[in-house]
């Protein structure tokens, strides 16, 4: 179960380590821009009164290490919820996604 504070969501590719360092998985730099923040907050502000959380797709640029992500854009992603689980609707998020991608080819997946 995710940490109540957590609101963001980043997947980082795991590089090389150097031996007896601990890997880290967060980013150290991250840019959200305006438009995808606003996206966020409207899809927030328009669900459902039932629904405690939103998911989406966030899309931006990461550099090569992994250790600086810009978001530029995101999706809402629709989904049901009961008391043991979250059913996302993968069928419209890979469409999206391919849609997104054929627009915004620079762009990947980054939460």
């Amino acid at each position: 179960m995710a940490d109540a504070d957590s609101f963001l969501h980043l997947a980082r590719p795991l590089g090389p380590a150097a031996v007896g360092s601990q890997p880290s998985t967060a980013p150290l730099s991250i840019v959200l821009q305006p438009q995808a923040l606003f996206s966020i907050l409207d899809h927030s502000l328009r669900r459902n009164q039932d629904q405690e959380r939103v998911i989406g797709t966030l899309l931006g640029l990461r550099s090569e290490d992994g250790t600086e992500v810009e978001i530029r854009n995101c999706y809402a992603v629709p989904h049901t919820e009961t008391a043991e689980q979250v059913e996302v609707d993968m069928d419209y998020q890979k469409q999206m996604l391919a849609l997104h991608l054929r627009a915004n080819p620079r762009e990947v997946l980054v939460g």
